[in-house]
């Protein structure tokens, strides 16, 4: 991932030096902003940290992919996804206060989320990833220098929602070994677990799924 950001680096554009400052001022300064509304039209929401001593990140399409453009896509995800996507941030928000408010599941422990916007498309989300990461990053480093811990710390990534965006953003993630957990990621080759070692999902793959229907019918 930081190969990509010194080959924008080195190509001198103006462009995309911007892009890549922007990006590193808001990783830098932003970590306890409430609501994020990020340049590829995709709104983040990220608890208090202060509330949480761990944190859930999720990845949900709360957009369309981009539309295509003259060839090619615009740099802005398309319309809400109401029921896709806005259904699932509630319901993460209420399962996350349910879990909260009862002391007998984790006592004395407070669950904080992030949640992102991968718009169904996968540069979107690896670009959340980083950002995932980044986050993870500077928890760890304040973890490091302050034993108090103003920051909670990332235990794992729901999501995304699609298959081939799953595998890709497990490729940055398994760098760090942070733990994925897929709910709707169904191909056969998630269940490799030499290439995903760190990826489990709460679905059935798409050949268990096949071996059901033939067993009923």
């Amino acid at each position: 991932m930081f190969e990509q950001i010194f080959r924008l680096l080195q190509s001198g554009s103006t462009r995309c030096l911007i892009h890549v400052t922007v990006f590193i001022c808001l990783w830098a300064f932003l970590p306890h902003a409430q609501f994020v509304m990020c340049y590829f039209n995709r709104l983040s929401a990220i608890s208090p940290p202060s509330k949480a001593q761990i944190t859930i990140g999720a990845f949900f399409s709360l957009h369309n992919p981009p539309t295509l453009h003259g060839g090619g896509r615009l740099r802005e995800c398309g319309d809400i996804r109401e029921d896709y996507g806005i259904h699932r941030v509630e319901g993460t928000f209420w399962i996350l206060d349910q879990i909260n408010a009862n002391q007998s599941i984790l006592p004395n422990i407070t669950v904080g989320y992030q949640i992102r916007d991968s718009c169904w498309y996968a540069p979107v989300a690896l670009e959340q990833t980083i950002e995932f990461i980044g986050n993870s990053v500077l928890t760890a480093a304040d973890l490091l220098a302050n034993s108090n811990g103003n920051r909670s710390r990332l235990a794992a990534i729901i999501g995304p929602g699609d298959s081939s965006i799953t595998m890709q953003t497990h490729n940055i993630l398994q760098l760090f070994e942070m733990p994925q957990i897929g709910y709707s990621s169904t191909a056969k080759q998630l269940s490799d677990k030499e290439k995903f070692k760190y990826f489990t999902r709460v679905i059935a793959s798409d050949t268990q799924q096949a071996q059901a229907i033939v067993d009923i019918i």
